[in-house]
């Protein structure tokens, strides 16, 4: 069995989306949020390789960790975002 790669989005049964999570080598990579049944972010968080970073939102508290690589370019040089722009 491989690991976990690229970008998961599990539901809750009612369709709503439960969690957003990017994983690169069986690793949470990159931002990282979940949701509760009605759709309210219940923390958002981000990590590298792992490992926390950025600023964490955890149902209602803030904590912050080392800065996170640019994940968002990263994620644009290897393919896995895309971006659509107004024509």
């Amino acid at each position: 069995m491989g690991r976990t790669h690229g970008m998961g989005e599990p539901y809750f049964e009612s369709g709503q989306l439960w969690s957003k999570s990017i994983y690169k080598d069986g690793k949470r990579h990159g931002p990282d949020e979940f949701y509760d049944i009605y759709g309210k972010l219940r923390w958002q968080r981000s990590y590298s390789m792992g490992k926390e970073c950025g600023k964490w939102f955890d149902d209602g508290e803030t904590k912050t960790y080392p800065p996170c690589p640019d994940f968002e370019q990263t994620l644009l040089r290897t393919g896995q975002l895309f971006r659509i722009s107004p024509r």
